[in-house]
């Protein structure tokens, strides 16, 4: 006969098995009401084909030119398509542009310097129906100004520079540099249609170029760089030579310290006298 021991390690044996069985079977039953945490989830990501898709949001400028508006705005999940309309703020009053597929569109034969306002719907083709979401928050939006037409009127120490107006502008940024191809440093931002370059050397050759820009919202749109225009300042009517050179200067010039007679430009040209290469170039 087994001994009480060993019928006790049978029993507790038996015992463990029995225990391990019934939870494995609670965890495959599941309790009547109850859902499966994980179908709950898939379900909750589809999308209701009967009701129309989220308006489009995060609609930008990604590109802008003269003419013409790139707008980009965030895909939405579901949309079969996008319609993009020009907003009229007056008459409050939506017109539709085009139907895209993609969540990009071109805006073409705009008007420089011009704002417009823009905004998009998505739509989700239903029982042969197009479901419309809502209109996307309005995004204004502005084309850049064309480049000004320059003309320079140079005199002994100063430039003025005059130009036309620039639809939609701003203001006016201009530029300054000794090379025509580059070396440009700006000289300063006016809402005028003219601009005095001052306290510039005589008799020296220096060109210009002017740029409009427009404000929109807070930020600043460039236009590009008008033609540049060459001025070359005159010299004064009075220079000076010294005892021995042959070369006429400048007041300022640092060869005339030891001596020094003023002259009219004019007599020191009819004289032989050449321009200082220091001081006049």
């Amino acid at each position: 006969m087994k001994s009480v021991k060993q019928v006790l390690c049978m029993l507790l044996t038996l015992l463990m098995l029995l225990t391990c069985a019934a939870s494995a079977f609670a965890q495959e039953t599941p309790v009547e009401g109850s859902a499966d945490p994980i179908a709950l989830l898939a379900e909750s990501d589809q999308i209701d084909e009967n009701e129309p898709p989220a308006a489009p949001d995060s609609l930008k400028v990604s590109a802008a030119a003269t003419t013409a508006l790139k707008l980009i705005w965030r895909k939405v999940d579901g949309a079969t398509g996008y319609v993009v309309y020009l907003y009229n703020a007056k008459t409050q009053k939506y017109k539709k542009l085009a139907s895209v597929k993609s969540n990009t569109f071109k805006a073409t034969e705009l008007k420089a310097g011009t704002t417009y306002s823009f905004a998009v719907r998505a739509y989700r083709k239903a029982d042969g129906k197009n479901l419309f979401s809502d209109y996307s928050p309005i995004l204004a939006a502005s084309t850049k100004p064309v480049a000004p037409t320059v003309t320079a009127k140079a005199g002994t120490d100063k430039v003025k520079l005059m130009w036309n107006k620039v639809n939609g502008a701003t203001g006016y940024v201009v530029y300054c540099s000794t090379s025509k191809k580059n070396g440009y440093k700006k000289l300063g931002t006016t809402k005028k249609l003219a601009y005095a370059a001052k306290n510039l050397d005589c008799g020296k050759t220096y060109y210009f170029k002017v740029r409009a820009f427009k404000k929109v919202n807070g930020d600043v749109l460039y236009g590009g760089d008008s033609a540049p225009v060459a001025a070359k300042t005159s010299l004064p009517s009075t220079v000076y030579v010294t005892r021995t050179g042959k070369k006429y200067h400048l007041a300022t010039c640092e060869y005339l310290n030891e001596s020094r007679s003023a002259i009219t430009l004019k007599d020191a040209i009819e004289n032989g006298y050449t321009p200082c290469s220091k001081c006049i170039g």
